[in-house]
């Protein structure tokens, strides 16, 4: 056995031509001894063939195909027989001092480039729509109107440069992953504005970006033999190749943000249902893993930006190409993330963490070309969502179809509006314009309007690729507990947040929606009222229902005992020890409550959906409750206040919404019984469903389960913040 060399050439079927790529010295390699197919082992393990081409036959210099089976002395022989004269002598040359030429069969890509000449061809033709008998028909003229409008003009252009994924090479692969920063979490950055009065650090919310260092590497992974090769070709191989699935299905999406870091999230490609879960927790927002990700300055400027006195409307026009799905199988840790982990020793240690590596990781990534667009929806012209979002799609439409938006487009939407309205919307769809992420961002330089049809086919070649939507996102720490070896991250990462638990008061009033108030202009809070109210209502009701029976009513006149019959014991209990009943009002002072919440890393406290408290009003020194009486067999739930050992649970809802309630937030207060079961939502509960049932004009509150029919006496309420200082004591 000698040293060897072998230069590896690959012949290009597109057009016959032969390329030497590379030269791979071999120690100890017996021509005599090896396969073709031990050639092809000996040439991957040195480099010699990348994942495009591991798979690829081996070939003579013509390019005819030669089996893995045959030797490698055969193939050397049949080298010889198919070289050309002038290049006998320097295979002589090169067969003295053991190097050895090896052709690769390299297949060419079909790329699609537009239509096909024939295609053309028939297009040009016209239709022969002329009728075999025609009729006679009156003749007449009718000026056309002429158009200015070339079709041509605005159609996406096709690509030369088209990828498919499933041809390319791990070295391709990784062009794509270190251009988009995959293996990196994602983080949220501030900025530092100086320190308050009290010494504390001032910060503001700027963005959501990649962090800067990776938290991962990419596995290899196995790939069979029929996957990579030829079907004469038998070999397994492992290269770093995410997984991924084909999909180039172009969309539109459109959606509301109601925060400045959920418009940040909207704008970083994160999909609608994570931009709004950051804020309401159920990604990463509030929850105990990532919030130990940011510093007490840094919750507390987050907390501040849950709020917003506008919406943003978004719509992006979404091509993509691929989806990768990065989990703990396809993921292992860096080096140099492992090592940082072993020094995460306390909440200081663990905020830098997060800081180097990012607070939370998406998990499927949509990569390819997106054009994105947002507008405050107050410059909409619009009072709701769906109209909004069915303007802003015209408005998209148009960009790509004509130059002449705001006297098209805005026509349709000017029949049967105000002049001022349609002017508004008029001027926003002719001003829309788009933000690249993928593709020749360059070509923004170009006439907006001729923007999106040029952009379009830039998004084809894989070296344009870019994330253009994120979902599945999980906080960082949680994802490392996935990876095998790394199970108690998680539970590390909370102990270190618990640490800083602490227990806070959040203040609120409960209005009346402004559609069910008596005057729309008078706001109208829940209130604590004299008992007195409750009490006359309840009788009002037994006394109806006793009419009704006049077996009943005389046996309660003989045995004495007629308030008994009128009012039950809980009730005339409630107002013999002076405590109130609940109402909604327009002129109360006992409108605010307190609920006492945990936290975590000194973040601002907040309500959840979803989660039960006890409510305290601060004032009176008491806590609301339900009390049930019963009413011929009916169970009726009626709201009052007192001491904490009477106190209930109270529940805030919005249909399946979950995490923190933001200051202007509709939702529906849930109450529950002694018993600890629901009772429904808070309502008009002496009312009857229809006139005549109950006490028509009563205004206690209670609550009644939801039902269409019950809508009516259900409450429908928006919260509203107090400030720690303005609770009345």
């Amino acid at each position: 056995m000698a040293a060897v060399r072998l230069d590896v050439n690959l012949f290009n079927a597109k057009d016959d031509t032969v390329k030497r790529t590379n030269c791979v010295p071999l120690k100890d390699f017996d021509i005599s001894s090896k396969k073709l197919s031990d050639v092809r082992s000996l040439l991957i393990e040195n480099g010699g063939l990348d994942a495009s081409k591991v798979g690829c036959s081996f070939c003579s210099p013509s390019g005819a195909l030669v089996n893995d089976a045959s030797s490698f002395s055969d193939y050397v022989d049949i080298l010889s027989e198919g070289g050309e004269d002038k290049e006998e002598g320097d295979d002589k040359k090169k067969k003295k001092k053991n190097i050895y030429n090896v052709y690769v069969y390299l297949k060419s890509k079909k790329t699609t480039t537009g239509l096909s000449d024939e295609a053309k061809e028939t297009l040009k033709k016209e239709l022969n729509l002329k009728l075999s008998d025609k009729p006679e028909l009156l003749k007449t003229s009718l000026d056309q109107l002429t158009s200015s409008f070339n079709k041509a003009d605005w159609v996406a252009e096709a690509s030369e440069d088209a990828t498919n994924p499933a041809d390319m090479s791990e070295k391709e692969w990784n062009i794509v992953i270190r251009n988009n920063s995959l293996t990196s979490a994602s983080r949220l950055v501030f900025s530092n504005l100086g320190r308050a009065s009290d010494g504390s650090k001032k910060l503001k919310f700027r963005r959501i970006e990649r962090a800067p260092y990776s938290a991962f590497v990419l596995k290899p992974r196995k790939f069979q033999p029929h996957e990579i090769s030829d079907s004469e070709v038998k070999i397994e191989q492992q290269f770093h190749i995410p997984r991924f699935v084909v999909a180039d299905d172009s969309y539109v999406d459109t959606f509301e943000t109601k925060s400045s870091v959920a418009t940040a999230m909207a704008r970083s490609s994160f999909s609608s249902i994570e931009a709004e879960a950051s804020i309401e927790g159920g990604a990463f927002g509030f929850s105990a893993a990532v919030s130990a990700g940011f510093s007490s300055s840094e919750s507390n400027a987050l907390s501040k930006q849950s709020t917003a006195e506008s919406s943003t409307m978004n719509i992006t026009y979404n091509f993509p190409r691929v989806v990768l799905h990065l989990d703990e199988y396809s993921l292992e840790l860096s080096d140099e993330c492992s090592q940082d982990l072993i020094r995460v020793k306390d909440v200081n240690s663990l905020i830098a963490f997060h800081h180097k590596y990012g607070h939370f990781f998406a998990t499927r990534v949509e990569l390819g070309g997106r054009l994105f667009s947002s507008e405050k929806f107050s410059t909409l012209g619009t009072s709701s969502e769906s109209e909004a979002t069915k303007q802003m799609k015209i408005s998209a439409s148009a960009s790509f179809s004509s130059r002449f938006v705001s006297g098209s487009a805005s026509y349709s939407q000017e029949n049967g509006q105000s002049a001022q309205d349609s002017d508004a919307r008029r001027s926003m769809q002719s001003s829309i314009s788009w933000q690249a992420q993928g593709g020749d961002t360059l070509l923004c330089n170009k006439q907006v309007t001729l923007f999106p049809p040029a952009w379009c086919p830039t998004v084809a070649p894989f070296q344009n690729w870019r994330v253009i939507k994120q979902e599945d996102v999980i906080p960082l720490g949680d994802f490392i507990g996935r990876i095998p070896g790394y199970e108690d991250i998680p539970d590390k990462f909370n102990k270190l947040a618990e640490i800083t638990r602490r227990k806070e008061t959040v203040s609120f009033r409960l209005g009346l929606d402004a559609w069910q108030r008596a005057d729309k202009n008078k706001p109208e809070y829940l209130s604590l009222h004299h008992a007195w109210r409750i009490r006359q209502e309840v009788t009002q009701l037994y006394t109806k229902e006793l009419a009704k029976d006049p077996f009943t009513t005389m046996k309660a006149i003989q045995s004495g005992h007629w308030t008994n019959y009128q009012i039950p014991y809980s009730i005339q209990e409630l107002y013999d020890s002076g405590h109130p009943g609940l109402a909604f009002e327009d002129n109360s002072n006992d409108t605010v409550y307190d609920i006492e919440v945990e936290t975590l890393m000194n973040q601002a406290p907040a309500l959840h959906y979803g989660v039960r408290y006890h409510i305290f009003n601060r004032k009176s020194g008491l806590w609301l409750r339900a009390i049930l009486i019963n009413q011929n067999g009916k169970e009726i739930t009626l709201l009052a206040a007192g001491p904490k050992h009477e106190a209930t649970l109270f529940e805030f809802r919005d249909q399946e919404r979950e995490g923190p309630l933001r200051n202007g937030d509709k939702c529906c207060l849930l109450v529950y019984g002694p018993d600890g079961k629901q009772k429904g939502i808070i309502a008009l509960s002496l009312r009857g469903q229809n006139s005549g049932e109950g006490v028509d004009d009563a205004k206690s509150i209670g609550a009644l389960p939801y039902s269409v029919p019950n809508e009516g006496r259900i409450r429908f309420t928006v919260l509203e913040m107090v400030d720690q200082a303005d609770v009345p004591t």
